[in-house]
């Protein structure tokens, strides 16, 4: 696979790597956009491409037009996940590749901004896999092929990387909101 996917540069240098061109969307880009992307946000910044509301919208893009979406701090906004996820998996080449980061569920960041109608575990992407018996049901599902948990540089921070580290599962389960972690990030594959 080229190594892990824990970034979207990582997933957009896999992509080239595959396909040896990518066309990249940046949604909810705000004023930083993931630079080679087209970017899209509901206010006009500079750098944003097309303006659209993509929360509860058809996304303005033809099916198939992206090799990669990437969505930085956008799907804890958005009230209906399953509709994005559709069209995330619409915009997706077969085989193309999204890249989520969005606050941790224990983090104090994602509760911090009242904005935020969701919160988010490592896990929660789960629910778009065809393998997942309670998966959503979209016109196609998603292959996780990386998730992580990103920490800060502290030592609460540090006994949370130890712990999750050490057991995965009890992390989430006992320990994250003692020792929380800042983000969570994922790179799945549209499976068509």
């Amino acid at each position: 696979m080229g190594g892990k996917i824990n970034s979207q540069r990582k997933a957009y240098e896999l992509l080239l790597s595959e396909r040896g061109k990518v066309r990249a969307l940046d949604i909810g880009c705000g004023r930083k956009k993931f630079a080679p992307a087209v970017g899209a946000d509901i206010h006009p910044h500079e750098g944003v491409d097309v303006v659209a509301d993509l929360a509860g919208r058809p996304f303005p893009f033809r099916d198939g037009s992206f090799d990669l979406v990437v969505a930085n701090h956008f799907i804890e906004h958005v009230a209906d996940l399953g509709f994005v996820m559709t069209e995330i998996h619409r915009v997706l080449t077969p085989g193309g590749i999204v890249a989520l980061r969005t606050p941790y569920f224990a983090s104090f960041k994602s509760f911090k901004d009242p904005s935020h109608v969701r919160h988010l575990t490592l896990e929660s992407m789960d629910y778009f896999t065809k393998d997942n018996p309670l998966r959503w049901r979209l016109p196609g599902s998603f292959e996780v092929l990386y998730s992580k948990l990103e920490f800060g540089t502290g030592p609460w921070q540090a006994a949370g990387r130890l712990l999750f580290g050490i057991c995965r599962g009890s992390y989430e389960k006992n320990f994250a909101h003692l020792f929380p972690a800042h983000t969570v990030f994922w790179a799945l594959r549209a499976v068509k």
